[in-house]
């Protein structure tokens, strides 16, 4: 049975966001070289390739060094990224002038026999840059702590840091292990629709394709309409922080605790929910984006399944493709 939350916005915590960052294009190329450069001149000071004296063990300013190139790759990617975005956006424009659509997003997958990857599968490059950036903080962190050791409430103040930065590098790890676990459990979920896109007032009908629902003890699927906020937050320096925040302002759901009165005879999922004529259409090119969002969570024992897969949501007066 689908059931609708009609309790207005409402933020989703943790909730993965089409943008990556703030900051797009060449902006982000430009602001993550600084990083990248800063980073490079350490690891060549650590191998010796720069001289100078320093007070600091060369290891820690190679580690340093390496979280400055892992930081300023990211946002060159990022930006590199969007750069290439922005030109398949004009290019699909000019190749396919009466359907704008294409152009929002990069839905040639969602066409094709063997379907469109979940948005959590394809930002596993992310997940490692992030996890190397935290454990070279970790390392320097402990290195601190080792040094101011026995220098009275300064060494006992930096000790503490040391150990909630390593506190939290184990959770990071283990959440690393986590979606590793569920990467080999359930493989690579894709999304395969019948008919592309869809539009308000029409019936969405999907499959998801994967491996290993039969086991499930419950499974909610969720169709939700996100809006990404971009805000600041104010550290406990008072500094301000830029944040990504997402805002369902539509949701259906469907819960189900016979998982397998719902599966198709090759183990995909069936998905089908009642677009409704008022839906905004999807605006993944801009930033912040706008987007209709489809959640697969299967619970079982072990590794659950939480998957999230774009839906092609336009308004028009076009033919379908």
């Amino acid at each position: 049975m689908t059931t609708r939350d009609a309790e207005g916005a409402r933020t989703l915590p943790n909730y993965p966001a089409i943008s990556n960052t703030t900051v797009f294009g060449w902006t982000a190329v430009g602001i993550g070289l600084l990083p990248l450069v800063v980073g490079v001149m350490c690891v060549l000071r650590w191998q010796g390739v720069v001289g100078g004296k320093v007070g600091t063990p060369l290891w820690v300013i190679g580690v340093g060094g390496l979280f400055f190139v892992l930081a300023g790759l990211m946002l060159i990617a990022y930006g590199l990224e969007d750069l290439r975005r922005d030109a398949r956006r004009r290019r699909t424009l000019l190749t396919h002038p009466s359907e704008p659509w294409r152009a929002d997003y990069d839905w040639s997958r969602a066409m094709t026999l063997r379907g469109m990857r979940s948005r959590d599968a394809r930002r596993w490059w992310v997940h490692v840059l992030g996890l190397g950036i935290l454990l070279a903080m970790a390392s320097i962190s402990n290195w601190i702590a080792y040094d101011e050791w026995g220098n009275g409430i300064g060494g006992w103040v930096v000790l503490i840091m040391a150990f909630f930065m390593n506190l939290f590098a184990v959770l990071v790890i283990a959440l690393a292990i986590r979606r590793l676990l569920m990467r080999l459990r359930y493989g690579s979920p894709r999304i395969l629709f019948d008919r592309v896109p869809v539009r308000p007032g029409e019936l969405l009908r999907a499959r998801v394709i994967t491996r290993g629902l039969s086991k499930a003890d419950r499974l909610c699927v969720t169709l939700r309409y996100v809006v990404e906020v971009y805000g600041e937050r104010k550290s406990s320096r008072g500094k301000g922080k830029q944040v990504i925040e997402c805002q369902a302002h539509d949701t259906y759901e469907w819960v189900s605790e016979d998982v397998d009165a719902h599966l198709g005879g090759d183990g995909t999922l069936p998905i089908e929910f009642a677009i409704p004529e008022s839906a905004p259409a999807c605006q993944l090119h801009q930033r912040p984006a706008r987007f209709w969002d489809l959640e697969v969570h299967a619970q079982m024992r072990g590794v659950d399944f939480v998957h999230r897969f774009a839906v092609p949501v336009y308004s028009l007066d076009l033919p379908a493709g």
